[in-house]
């Protein structure tokens, strides 16, 4: 029987070997606990949320003394984990708990849609869309808003693709978002 080395993980019963077998595959360890690594290959699901929007940075309270989170920023975040709650939920179920637990790598794709403001003259159909909010600032969003409901901790994001496409005419702003399995080891995938 092969054996996984795994780290304590906080929270977790501390187990120094696990098998590779039947409890790799989402089946139970002989002592009960649960090995969440291998249940989660090929897990991925995707939501839009209605509005494209970038982490504001703290602001400083300078009666209290004190740094603060706008509150849009707040509203954006509960509504990108509301929707990702929704979509996870309709794609799974069963899940209770994470998606991808501890230490398990995750990949996310944004692709942003802007329209062209009406301001630009008729015969412009689409520009690059290089202006606020920034790339960086739209991933940190969508990944604090995703923190502690799809996965652990946003250390877990091994790969963050946010893809701004040229503003056009006619359409609404929006964000298409999908989470699925980050990288693998391809030593692992050989075994």
């Amino acid at each position: 029987m092969r054996c996984v080395h795994r780290a304590p993980v906080r929270g977790v019963r501390a187990h120094a070997v696990r098998p590779a077998g039947d409890a790799a595959r989402g089946g139970r360890h002989p002592r009960g606990a649960r090995d969440g690594v291998g249940t989660v290959i090929g897990r991925r699901f995707a939501f839009t949320v209605p509005f494209v929007a970038g982490k504001q940075r703290h602001r400083l309270d300078r009666r209290h003394a004190r740094m603060y989170t706008p509150d849009e920023t707040i509203r954006n975040e509960a509504a990108i984990r509301d929707a990702a709650l929704d979509a996870m939920r309709e794609a799974y179920p069963e899940l209770e708990g994470l998606l991808f637990p501890f230490r398990v790598p995750v990949a996310v794709r944004i692709d942003v849609y802007e329209p062209l403001p009406k301001s630009r003259p008729k015969r412009t159909v689409s520009e690059p869309n290089t202006f606020k909010p920034d790339a960086d600032n739209i991933a940190k969003l969508v990944m604090d808003g995703m923190n502690g409901v799809v996965w652990g901790d946003d250390s877990q994001v091994a790969e963050v693709h946010v893809v701004k496409w040229p503003r056009r005419r006619g359409i609404e702003p929006h964000m298409d978002i999908q989470v699925y399995r980050g990288w693998a080891d391809p030593a692992e995938e050989k075994k």
